[in-house]
């Protein structure tokens, strides 16, 4: 079974891995050649040949913790500095530790260290809709849904929201 579903990725999020980590596209994404939007029916409103990939953050953590080694991840310590010198960057821990890295991934969610160390004038503003996401197993799907969205990044446009 595919899974067709994820965070997207893209070039510059995968680079280190193909470059650093031997990996392959393949190896960290799943694919799919259409986008396509949907009436409420279901019928298909438009739809456009462009390939989307994706991985998940799984996939993404298990390809660096193989890249890198346990030894290389510090679990349960939060991030309350960093400072950059040439290629390096050093980290200060919530626990008092220190480690020295050449790639620091800002992945901290909506109230990022990062983003406000970075961009201090971002502020979160509300978007004005909300987006609904979910997935199920493919065989769970009949033959013509399968038709129709196994191949695709399919979206439904609702009021002042998506699916």
């Amino acid at each position: 079974m595919l899974f067709r579903s994820g965070i997207a990725a893209l070039d510059t999020t995968l680079r280190y891995l193909l470059e650093r980590g031997g990996r392959t596209v393949q190896d960290v994404c799943s694919s799919t050649t259409w986008i396509r939007f949907l009436h409420r029916d279901g019928t298909v409103r438009y739809e456009q040949e462009h390939p989307y990939r994706f991985s998940s953050w799984n996939t993404i953590y298990r390809s660096l913790l193989t890249l890198f080694g346990p030894a290389g991840y510090q679990m349960g310590a939060e991030v309350t500095g960093f400072e950059q010198a040439g290629n390096r960057v050093t980290v200060t821990l919530s626990t008092g530790d220190r480690a020295e890295s050449d790639l620091l991934v800002c992945a901290d969610g909506v109230a990022s260290a990062g983003r406000a160390r970075f961009q201090p004038q971002a502020t979160r503003v509300y978007a004005g809709y909300v987006a609904w996401r979910g997935t199920l197993p493919e065989d769970e799907l009949s033959p013509a849904a399968l038709d129709l969205l196994g191949d695709a990044l399919t979206y439904q446009l609702l009021p002042d929201s998506h699916i």
